[in-house]
């Protein structure tokens, strides 16, 4: 079984802060495989779906 690590992420305040969780968002949902939807992203899972 693969062991998880969670660690913080400060994404700071004001533009850098805005600019860094745009950043993350677009990875999460468009970029990163979720388990849970057979290693794809909510992008694709949504794309086929439809």
């Amino acid at each position: 079984m693969q062991k998880r690590h969670s660690k913080l992420v400060i994404l700071g305040s004001g533009p850098a802060g805005c600019s860094n969780s745009q950043r993350w968002r677009q990875h999460y949902n468009y970029v990163r495989p979720h388990s849970s939807l057979n290693y794809q992203s909510p992008f694709e899972y949504a794309s086929k779906a439809a």
